[in-house]
């Protein structure tokens, strides 16, 4: 799998052990409390990545002398990462230029399964947004986030390629 994982969260982990918590001391969750428990970590590992890709880019531009400028690409990553797909990665690096965009592709390439957990995770969220069903246990969402959110170590070093 591409780099070794930093982007974990504190924050993630800590939800998915009170669940597992509450799950022993209650005896198991299923049912309607398990959904609205899933839906809730779905929400939540949506927020924190989008909380860490914005505080990437905030940082690449953290240099900058120019407040006006750091305002405006805090705005511009803010309404990158609604919702972040992979597609959004290619087009927010693609801003910095074609080698960013072209590192995060060589990252990525053969680990479909990676790509594929952190889009279940994107849409699985969004399905819970506007009122769809979700259909993945807790089990599973924990497997795609483990496995997901390496693409955003990918997009960190993809970020950096041009930083001395």
């Amino acid at each position: 799998m591409g780099l070794d994982s930093t982007m974990k969260s504190d924050k993630i982990d800590s939800l998915f052990q009170r669940y597992e918590d509450q799950r022993k001391e209650i005896g198991g969750l299923d049912g309607e409390v398990n959904v609205l428990l899933v839906r809730g970590l779905l929400v939540n590992i949506c927020a924190e990545f989008e909380r860490i890709l914005k505080e990437m880019v905030s940082d690449r531009f953290s240099r900058i002398d120019d407040a006006g400028v750091r305002n405006f690409a805090r705005a511009v990553a803010d309404k990158t990462f609604k919702s972040a797909n992979i597609d959004r990665f290619y087009d927010a690096l693609m801003l910095f230029g074609v080698a960013n965009r072209d590192r995060f592709k060589e990252l990525r390439k053969g680990d479909d399964q990676v790509v594929a957990s952190y889009e279940s995770i994107i849409n699985q969220r969004n399905k819970a947004a506007h009122g769809g069903d979700v259909d993945v246990t807790f089990d599973e969402v924990r497997q795609y986030y483990y496995a997901g959110h390496v693409v955003l170590d990918w997009f960190e070093s993809a970020l950096r390629v041009d930083v001395g």
